[in-house]
């Protein structure tokens, strides 16, 4: 199973371009093979940013990673890992060019490295810290709607080469059932994890799912990248299967736990204000998620074109029923003569 941190945004009809300034990348030792992974974290706060436990602990445990073994780069990923050889034990050496590690991590206590459940971490920086920060929203996109998402780094083991800058893109955010056939474990995570259709644009790419009100264009972290769930690979996936998903982590259902470890005021992070996300289309959306006994809106007009309450279909039924009526008198007053 390949695990990432993306980022996940529901978007306008129109391409959008989102405020990067919240994500950090940040470069990680891969303990189960020796080689330098990239993650990204957001900024809920000037010092709080939120990530994937998956990238603050050692390769398939909970054990926390040292703070040494987490560096955040100044400049973009690929040219960081190249300098350094992709040598984990030289993370550290890029605090000469602007680099540092978080004072400290905490990843939930409840974490499952197997399962990947209650996949989130804090991370917290010293100093004068991030000046641009995102709320969480209480409202959980529902099915078909678009997000956007972005973000640096590559999928764990991919080999492949981070991007060199922020890249956003968007996906569409799939049904519970269909979350449930990829990933079996969904079901008892279903009010904490969501799942969108994979895009080739982000096969390699860790990030993180934000999402933008309609009304006020205020963007808001709807989502922490978390793994690829793909057709009959229940411990496994890739995003260049068809029909494979993206899951993450949704950051309202811990607001408290936020909360509670990470020394903000609730309201300085997290709102309970509606927010207005865009289905996907209004055509697709009510076709796709409306009750087997609803028309869609192709079937309900064709239904309207065809029925007999149309204006044409009323006025032939009169022709023929006043015909009938002239028909069966002349046969009652044929047969009295």
């Amino acid at each position: 199973m390949f695990f990432r941190t993306l980022l996940l945004l529901p978007v306008l009809a129109s391409a959008q371009v989102f405020d990067s300034k919240p994500v950090r990348y940040f470069l990680k030792a891969n303990t189960f093979d020796n080689t330098v992974g990239v993650c990204v974290a957001v900024a809920v706060s000037r010092n709080v940013l939120l990530t994937t436990a998956d990238c603050v602990t050692a390769s398939h445990q909970k054990s926390l990673l040292n703070t040494t073994q987490i560096v955040f780069g100044t400049g973009n990923p690929a040219s960081d890992i190249s300098s350094i050889s992709g040598d984990p034990g030289s993370l550290t050496s890029l605090y000469s060019t602007g680099g540092y590690s978080p004072s400290k991590v905490m990843a939930h206590e409840n974490y499952n490295p197997l399962t990947k459940s209650d996949n989130i971490a804090l991370m917290f920086i010293d100093g004068a810290g991030v000046s641009t920060f995102y709320k969480i929203p209480s409202t959980i996109p529902g099915e078909n709607v678009r997000v956007g998402a972005g973000g640096y780094g590559q999928l764990t083991s991919s080999g492949t080469t981070p991007a060199a800058s922020f890249v956003s893109g968007e996906l569409t955010i799939l049904s519970q059932s269909a979350c449930g056939k990829l990933w079996t474990p969904y079901k008892d995570n279903g009010d904490r994890i969501v799942c969108a259709s994979s895009s080739s644009d982000f096969c390699n790419m860790d990030g993180v799912m934000f999402g933008i009100d309609r009304t006020t264009k205020t963007q808001y972290l709807i989502g922490l990248g978390n793994f690829i769930g793909s057709p009959g690979q229940s411990t496994g996936g890739s995003c260049k299967v068809k029909k494979s998903a993206i899951f993450f982590t949704l950051p309202q259902f811990y607001a408290d736990w936020i909360f509670q470890n990470a020394g903000l005021a609730k309201a300085s992070f997290y709102t309970t204000s509606p927010i207005s996300l865009p289905a996907e289309s209004q055509t697709s959306s009510v076709t796709k998620s409306a009750p087997a006994t609803t028309s869609s809106p192709v079937e309900v007009k064709k239904n309207i074109t065809s029925s007999s309450n149309s204006p044409k279909s009323t006025k032939l039924t009169g022709v023929f029923v006043h015909l009938f009526v002239v028909l069966v008198s002349s046969l009652i007053l044929a047969h009295r003569l």
